[in-house]
């Protein structure tokens, strides 16, 4: 490959990578870098000198999450985002406290079903403790429709 074409593709790489970063990011590593491998090397530093304070901050808000108005399958949604969020930067969040925090972080309204699901003999995955909220939250809505339409 020509030292022209070369220059002409890795400025193109370059400038595409330059357009997936947030623009703080982007003012950050931004400097007069001659090939992409710096970018992408400045890029990699970055992220890595954060990870332990981006594993420590995702941590603290998976623990600390409520449902609040959120819809439940909003909710729980949310949860394992920041779950796959936490497996992506290697600290995998184990079963029992993925569902504990989820659980934790309900209205009382859902406390029939926390206490059902805590009590249950082995903890459920995730996705049976999700499926479980789901159905109470449809039935909970359910519930509330015919008391309003029974009520004058």
């Amino acid at each position: 490959m020509e030292i022209a074409t070369w220059k002409h593709n890795d400025s193109i790489v370059k400038s595409w990578l330059y357009g997936t970063l947030s623009l703080p990011l982007l003012h950050l590593i931004f400097k007069k870098q001659t090939l992409t491998d710096e970018v992408w090397e400045t890029i990699v530093k970055v992220f890595r000198d954060n990870k332990n304070n981006k594993v420590i901050q995702v941590d603290n808000e998976l623990q600390n999450i409520t449902i609040g108005d959120s819809f439940m399958v909003d909710y729980c949604n949310h949860v394992q985002d920041l779950a796959y969020l936490l497996e992506n930067m290697d600290a995998k969040v184990p079963k029992l406290n993925l569902v504990s925090y989820m659980l934790n972080g309900l209205s009382t309204k859902y406390h029939h079903i926390t206490i059902t699901i805590k009590h249950q003999r082995h903890v459920p995955s995730f996705w049976d403790t999700r499926s479980m909220l789901v159905l109470e939250d449809q039935q909970l809505v359910q519930d509330e429709n015919d008391t309003a339409s029974i009520t004058p």
